[in-house]
């Protein structure tokens, strides 16, 4: 009995060995792919462009699209504009 399985047990090592459709030179290259020419680099998500202005109650500087505008002046939020006022 022994003899048998060690009979198959060396069958399915020499399979393994010779037939065994991957291989291991193969996978260890698809790992390490290089790409040729420039690289791609993610755009941020909260990229703002435009404008600063500086609250005048708080003093942070905020992009002029998200503040708040009262007489001619650019505030942060509302509560800092009635600070102000």
């Amino acid at each position: 009995m022994l003899r048998i399985f060690l009979f198959f047990l060396c069958l399915y090592i020499f399979y393994l060995l010779f037939f065994s459709k991957k291989d291991p030179k193969k996978a260890k290259k698809q790992k390490f792919r290089v790409y040729h020419g420039a690289p791609q680099t993610p755009e941020p998500k909260n990229l703002i462009v435009g404008e600063m202005k500086r609250c005048p109650a708080c003093g942070t500087f905020n992009p002029k699209s998200h503040a708040v505008e009262f007489q001619g002046e650019y505030f942060c939020n509302e509560e800092c504009r009635e600070k102000r006022v």
